[in-house]
């Protein structure tokens, strides 16, 4: 599920028809409408910023790839074209550009793209790096994008993930995270001055989970600000005002948290 930003309505995954369509519904949980209705598998609903369209993952071009409809379901355009598998789009600021992972084969490898919302403008922009590069957030203004990077070659037994950014043509790349520990899931905070990531604390063993930390944009000042082990795919997201995070945490079930933006 993900809920729009400014409209009053959440988007979600459901197979209530026989198949996964996109639906959305008021936030109190009325007024459901089937905006896909198709015969294939459409999941993972993201909305715009401004809540005017709605980016989602569907197979009905075979490969799983990603699309965007408006509101109503309309408007429908694929904007990737990636050989294997793709995931973790994201808008920039102003519902125009999207960034995504796409793993081209089923090797490691993958890279981050950008693209128009319309389609238009496809551009790998971590082309010349070697190894695996994903989990893209853009910076509030638009101009940098943060993303965690497994350079190659990997090593199976302990996959040292860092965090990087570079701007949004794939120039200016600045390696943030140098530690030893397995850091990923960066997102960028609304007013721009900070950056969370999940960090693997234990470095003797490669399946431990992560807490989650908090540093400045230009990787200093580091922060362990929650403790208990985390799920990799969330990380710390911020909400709009910046004043708290969301992160599920990993126990014997997993429970969503809410803290302050420094950890209370």
């Amino acid at each position: 599920a993900d809920a729009a930003p400014c409209k009053g309505k959440i988007a979600f995954t459901s197979d209530r028809t026989g198949n996964n369509e996109i639906f959305v519904m008021n936030e109190d949980g009325t007024d459901i409408v089937n905006l896909t209705n198709s015969a294939s598998s459409d999941i993972d609903p993201v909305w715009s910023p401004d809540g005017n369209w709605i980016a989602f993952r569907s197979n009905r071009s075979g490969l799983g790839q990603y699309y965007v409809m408006d509101a109503t379901g309309g408007q429908v355009v694929k904007i990737s074209d990636c050989g294997n598998r793709v995931d973790g789009i994201t808008w920039r600021y102003d519902s125009a550009y999207l960034a995504y992972q796409c793993q081209p084969t089923l090797s490691y490898e993958s890279d981050i793209w950008t693209v128009l919302r319309t389609g238009a403008l496809p551009k790998n922009v971590t082309l010349n790096i070697n190894g695996a590069a994903a989990a893209p957030s853009f910076s509030p203004d638009g101009g940098w994008i943060a993303f965690e990077r497994l350079p190659a070659p990997a090593d199976p037994n302990y996959p040292n993930y860092d965090i990087y950014k570079m701007t949004l043509s794939g120039a200016s790349l600045t390696r943030l995270t140098t530690d030893a520990l397995r850091d990923r899931t960066p997102h960028w905070s609304p007013d721009g001055s900070k950056i969370t990531y999940a960090a693997k604390e234990d470095t003797t063993s490669p399946y431990t989970y992560p807490n989650l930390y908090t540093m400045k944009t230009d990787g200093t000042a580091p922060q362990q600000i929650y403790a208990p082990d985390l799920d990799l795919n969330v990380g710390g997201i911020w909400s709009p005002d910046g004043k708290h995070l969301v992160t599920v945490a990993r126990s014997a079930v997993s429970v969503v948290v809410a803290m302050g933006a420094d950890g209370s």
